[in-house]
This record gives C-alpha cells, sequence and structure tokens, in this order.
C-alpha cells in the first residue's frame, strides 16, 4: 500500500521512510509512550491513514489511530488517505457512482466506543481527550480532516472525468453538496450553477436530473442570504 502511494505521488522508493506507530512504540509498554505520539506526529509533519476496508474502516474502531488523527487536525499536520491498487480501484468507482456512501462511512467516528488491546490504555486516551478538547470536539475534528481528504480525492477523480461531462456527473453534485454542508460556499457555488446549465443543455428543464441540481442550487443561495436569486 505505501508503494503504491509513493508511486501515484511521484515520491522515490529508496529515500521515502515512513515512521509507523505499531513498530516504533514499545507494544509492550505503549502507556509509557503515549505522552511523546502526539508531538512525533507534529514533528513527521505529515500523516498517511492506511485504509484497508473503505466500508468499514478498521482505523476508526481503534483508539490510537483516532488520536493520532485528532492530533493530525489540531496541529495542522498534512494528511492523506492511502489504500492498496484494489481497494483504490473500488473507492474510486464509489467516488464515482455512490459518493454518499463513502462520506456516510467516513463520519462514523467516536473515540468513546473504539477500542485497544488494553483496557487501561484506552481509558488513559480518552482522559486525554476530556481533560483536552472533550469527546465531541475530538470526533468532530477527526470527522472534519476526512471529510477534507475526501474532498480532496474527489477533486483529483471530478478533474479525471472528461471535460464535457464533468458538470452534469453525478460527482460534481456530491461534491457541490458536501462543501455546502461544510460551510464552503464559494467552492460549491460555481459547482451547482455549472451542474444546472449542463443538465439543462444535456436534458433540457423538466427532467429530474436538472430539476434536482436547480433545488440544490436554490438551496444554496439561500444559505448564503440570496433569497431573490434562489
Amino acid at each position: 500500500t505505501l508503494e503504491n502511494y509513493c508511486i501515484e505521488n511521484k515520491m522515490p522508493l529508496n529515500s521515502t521512510y515512513f515512521w509507523v506507530c505499531d513498530f516504533v512504540i514499545k507494544q509492550n509498554d505503549v502507556e509509557s509512550d503515549l505522552e511523546y505520539l502526539e508531538q512525533c506526529i507534529k514533528s513527521i509533519g505529515h500523516t498517511i491513514a492506511i485504509i484497508e476496508q473503505w466500508q468499514k474502516p478498521r482505523i476508526l474502531s481503534r483508539s490510537y489511530c483516532i488520536y493520532e488523527l485528532h492530533a493530525t487536525q489540531q496541529h495542522n499536520v498534512k494528511f492523506d488517505i492511502a489504500m492498496h491498487k484494489e481497494e483504490g480501484a473500488s473507492f474510486t468507482e464509489a467516488m464515482l457512482y455512490d459518493f454518499a456512501s463513502i462520506a456516510t462511512c467516513l463520519a462514523e467516528v467516536d473515540i468513546s466506543k473504539a477500542e485497544c488491546r488494553k483496557r487501561s490504555e484506552q481509558e488513559r486516551i480518552l482522559n486525554i481527550i476530556k481533560d483536552g478538547v472533550g469527546i465531541s470536539e475530538c470526533n468532530g475534528s477527526v470527522i472534519g480532516l476526512l471529510r477534507e481528504a475526501l474532498l480532496s480525492i474527489g477533486r483529483k477523480e471530478l478533474s479525471r472525468i472528461d471535460e464535457s461531462e464533468r458538470a452534469s456527473s453525478k460527482l460534481s453534485n456530491q461534491l457541490a453538496l458536501m462543501l455546502m454542508n461544510m460551510g464552503n460556499y464559494e467552492e460549491a457555488l460555481p459547482l451547482f450553477r455549472d451542474g444546472v446549465a449542463s443538465n439543462r443543455d444535456k436534458y433540457g428543464d423538466q427532467h429530474p436530473h436538472t430539476l434536482i441540481r436547480i433545488s440544490n442550487l436554490g438551496s444554496q443561495l439561500k444559505r448564503m442570504g440570496k433569497k431573490e436569486e434562489a
């Protein structure tokens, strides 16, 4: 998976190094290393989450993983998602035809329900979070981080769609909806406008695809306070 990530991102295989927490942290005494984990993430400056099964990411059920993702977001560390080729192909297909299912899977984050090998480790991580930003804020920060990563992948996939089909694609509409729900109205609005124009040209004014895009554009304009235009 990491080799595939390096190749896709044009990173030299013989001079790219990864800090893998499972290999570096003492597994027979994890708690003594826990206090250094956040500083390690901050110092390295780039976190890569390896997702083996995007429909049910295991990392979102592990306390350490969620804590690491939270630290990544808190310290504004660069973040990417890596998958092996077969899983990546399935993920890409879902991006194009079932984007909403991905967004739903990556939003199921609750560190209070996540697990560790030892109960004592789980409790210590929860106490760190409770004494800091709190459970709800931690979950929200991780969901936000994953959504931003999903948007980045979505933008890349959208750019690969033929320009004549891009604005009318389902992916374009799903990206616009996610941007709208995240409050990124300035980026969402042109996607909605282009979608309406493209679907009108392709299907006509009364086609369901066009009407859905018009409705979404109207919702966006209302959120921006442009009620007359909506």
